[in-house]
């Protein structure tokens, strides 16, 4: 299995498709701008758009995806699939699906501009801690301490 993450734009509403068995699937295609700036001229090199199928089939991301339409800028988090199928042509045609386990809705820079502004309140001072680590002797290990033999919780 394929972990991935990444963002996009919704090309589209999602469509939720309902099976005989009272199961659901909610999907929405997401475009992913592929390109780069260049370093010398500063300008933004495209290289298209790739497209990737995005299923949606807990709750939770189902829920998200109520609060998309075209265009809404996303955050995705879930399993890669790589599928054939044959086009109208007869050629054959690849497409990249996403099993989502997590969908965000990135706010856009002009519509976080139109809330009102919350006056600036001044940050809270934390203690400093102090850094053990900085404190060992020569050729201690601080990733050595601790018992690291259990899985990490996802």
């Amino acid at each position: 299995m394929i972990q991935v993450t990444f963002t996009g734009n919704a090309g589209q509403d999602p469509e939720t498709k309902t099976f005989n068995n009272g199961g659901s699937i909610t999907q929405v295609n997401v475009g992913i701008g592929q390109g780069y700036k260049d370093r010398a001229s500063g300008q933004w090199i495209d290289k298209g758009t790739a497209w990737v199928t995005v299923k949606a089939n807990t709750s939770q991301t189902k829920e998200t995806l109520q609060h998309v339409h075209k265009g809404t800028h996303l955050l995705v988090t879930g399993s890669l699939t790589v599928r054939t199928y044959q086009k109208q042509d007869g050629t054959q045609g690849t497409a990249l699906d996403v099993n989502a386990t997590a969908i965000a809705i990135i706010p856009r820079k002009q519509q976080q501009m139109q809330q009102p502004q919350q006056p600036m309140q001044q940050p809270v001072q934390q203690p400093q801690q102090q850094n053990t680590w900085a404190s060992m002797p020569t050729g201690t290990d601080p990733w050595s301490q601790g018992s690291f033999n259990q899985e990490p919780e996802f």
